[in-house]
């Protein structure tokens, strides 16, 4: 990891254009960010209420639009967009694409051709192929027989943000399991959530289920803002401190709520899905806050 660079906190105030800026991590980012540095938020629907010295531009990623739309003095773009029809192949597999790989390649272009100094992409832990160890990001990759469309197309956006390194800074970060206030309740937390209230049964892959390190999203902002005072560009895990498997989350979610969660266990065998998170670490952001308190 020697060859990052090392990464100090950026006192000069940026022109930041974050697209997914309604999101969980987008909303997270936006509010840390807008009174120190101008913030740019590429949004679909515009929220009810609106933050000072943000400029909110709608522009839907699956529809089209152009360049054009986009300001010109941006000098960092936070793209971090995503489709919310993952789950939905192959019908909604074109809004799949259109938000993940066709909005990176515009912005990209849209990038290089007003000269931005860095570019954040959003990827995701899932890629990894499957392992019994914590993943570096030097860590195989799944093979294209083995990934789903949504991962697939996160690989796509990776590779053509790599082919733009020479141009600008690059990073690419690999979220695993970001939670917080306000996640969308498909999400794995706030799922877990609702079957322990609702008293419906948590299904575990062989007796405890994978293993994960969640990431509270405001632990997951801090990396990103980190990438600002960074030299070189780079690919970064960014996960928690923690891992736990799928039983002791539940557990610690019912101990929360006073209601003790159902299991069902069948046969399979977990795949764990926990990052090495040594470079996010040493130099982003050490995760500070604990699962039980997030």
């Amino acid at each position: 990891m020697g060859n990052i660079g090392y990464c100090f906190p950026m006192k000069i105030k940026n022109n930041i254009l974050i697209t997914g800026a309604s999101g969980l991590l987008g909303g997270e980012l936006t509010n840390l960010l807008h009174e120190s540095h101008q913030v740019i938020a590429l949004v679909r629907k515009k929220p009810n209420i609106v933050l000072p010295n943000v400029q909110y531009i709608e522009i839907d990623l699956n529809n089209h639009w152009d360049i054009d739309q986009l300001p010109k003095n941006v000098n960092t773009i936070f793209h971090l967009a995503q489709s919310e029809k993952f789950r939905n192949f192959p019908r909604d597999s074109a809004d799949v694409f259109n938000v993940n790989v066709q909005s990176t390649a515009k912005l990209l272009e849209y990038a290089e051709s007003i000269g931005v100094k860095r570019f954040i992409y959003a990827s995701s832990g899932g890629i990894y192929a499957s392992s019994r160890t914590a993943f570096q990001e030097n860590s195989p990759l799944q093979s294209h027989g083995s990934l789903d469309y949504y991962l697939g197309t996160k690989i796509c956006s990776e590779i053509l943000v790599q082919n733009y390194s020479n141009l600008m800074k690059s990073f690419i970060l690999r979220f695993f399991f970001i939670y917080g206030k306000g996640q969308k309740r498909s999400m794995l937390v706030p799922r877990l959530v609702d079957k322990i209230k609702a008293n419906e049964p948590i299904t575990l892959q062989g007796q405890n289920g994978l293993r994960i390190n969640p990431i509270h999203v405001k632990d997951a902002a801090h990396a990103v803002i980190a990438t600002l005072g960074c030299k070189i560009g780079h690919t970064f895990n960014v996960a928690g401190n923690e891992s736990y498997d799928l039983r002791q989350i539940a557990n610690i979610i019912g101990g929360l709520l006073d209601i003790g969660p159902i299991f069902e266990t069948d046969n399979g065998s977990p795949s764990d899905i926990v990052a090495d998170i040594r470079a996010m670490r040493s130099h982003l952001h050490a995760p500070k806050i604990l699962l039980k308190k997030g």
